[in-house]
């Protein structure tokens, strides 16, 4: 097959980003023809953020690509800001079908997350017909970046998608269920929607590396969201001989610089595996639904186990892979506790007592997820 990845890229690098570069290589590698067009948001001008709805310079250089014939397939994964839905009307004047993988909740909910004021939040997913999603709302509430003009843009360019019908009859590929069933909510036609999980690479540190004892890891941004937070409140009460390894960009209060915390900064990605592989466990946990928590199956791929929280998609995740040889139950007593018996946790942790369902693992890794891709694409062009 030939294929046209699209990609643009965050001004900070993030999960979408591995996994865009992560399936190119995995199409590549299996003898298929591909072709990237990107963008990168640290080229991004207040002309761009006007264009934002509609971006006409996406929509020629997306027609020229196809024109020169034989693609079968765009694959879009990141619209924001430089590409835009224009990349859709693109693709359909060509005559070539595209799919767009959703990394986040953003067609229903102009943050991304589905998280406002420290709590869950999906009153915008639905309208006040049930038609949803509700874009208005998300202005009235500033959702994105607690800004007017920034939520008005992302409005914008979502309310002019809808109208000009570039989502209509488009296919998408969802991380989870979960995240399905919030599209579907949305008013989005299930019958487009499929479904799979990111994957990572099979991890050449696994078994390589010595465990650190009472070494633990963090890998994500420094900001409330993400938990680290509730995790330093907790990592304050335990004896110094426990240390914890941070790996990801953000300000760090200077309330929270502990003498057994270590801050590292943003870490390229062998080094946070290796980094993985030497600690007792990861610790993950985040506030929000996240769509789908790429440090899990990391850690995983290093035989690190986690220990986490129950919100969302982490949770699922964690509970199938630590079904494994005891019921959901105590897989939940032993995995899934809240962050505030973190220390206690912590204390008591073997990591040699955690075993993972080596089946479940399978579909997180490149064989199984490449089936599921090509599944997709077949269907998707009506070659069933």
């Amino acid at each position: 097959m030939k294929i046209l990845l699209v990609h643009n890229f965050y001004k900070q690098p993030g999960g979408e980003d591995t996994v865009f570069k992560n399936e190119k290589k995995l199409l590549e590698e299996n003898g298929h023809k591909v072709v990237t067009y990107t963008r990168d948001n640290n080229e991004l001008s207040l002309l761009d953020l006007l264009n934002a709805g509609f971006s006409f310079r996406t929509y020629r250089d997306i027609r020229n690509i196809l024109s020169v014939g034989g693609f079968d397939l765009v694959h879009v994964h990141n619209t924001q800001f430089l590409i835009s839905p224009a990349v859709f009307k693109a693709a359909r004047d060509e005559g070539v079908k595209a799919v767009w993988t959703l990394h986040n909740f953003r067609l229903v909910c102009a943050s991304a997350l589905l998280y406002r004021k420290c709590r869950t939040c999906e009153a915008c997913i639905k309208d006040i017909d049930g038609k949803g999603p509700d874009y208005g709302r998300a202005l009235r509430g500033r959702c994105y970046r607690d800004s007017f003009i920034y939520t008005a843009i992302l409005v914008n360019i979502h309310e002019q998608a809808l109208k000009a019908g570039l989502f209509k009859d488009l296919s998408m590929i969802c991380l989870t269920d979960f995240n399905k069933q919030k599209l579907i909510e949305g008013g989005f036609c299930a019958g487009k929607i499929f479904i799979k999980p990111n994957f990572t690479w099979r991890s050449a540190f696994k078994g390589t590396e010595k465990i650190i004892p009472r070494t633990f890891i963090y890998v994500g941004r420094i900001e409330e969201i993400k938990g680290i937070w509730d995790i330093l409140r907790e990592w304050k009460k335990l004896p110094l001989g426990y240390e914890l390894i941070c790996c990801g960009d953000g300000e760090i209060d200077p309330s929270m610089r502990l003498p057994n915390v270590k801050f590292l900064g943003q870490v390229e990605k062998d080094k946070v595996l290796r980094l993985m592989s030497r600690a007792q466990a990861l610790i993950f946990a985040s506030r929000v639904y996240e769509c789908f928590p790429m440090t899990i199956i990391e850690s995983f791929s290093v035989g690190t186990p986690v220990l986490g929280t129950k919100q969302g998609n982490g949770g699922t995740l964690l509970r199938r892979i630590y079904s494994h040889g005891r019921s959901e139950s105590s897989a939940e007593k032993l995995i899934m506790k809240d962050i505030t018996e973190l220390s206690d946790r912590v204390l008591s942790f073997r990591r040699e007592d955690y075993s993972f369902d080596k089946k479940a693992l399978e579909d997180y890794y490149p064989e199984k997820n490449y089936e599921k891709l090509m599944s997709i694409y077949r269907e998707i062009q009506g070659n069933l």
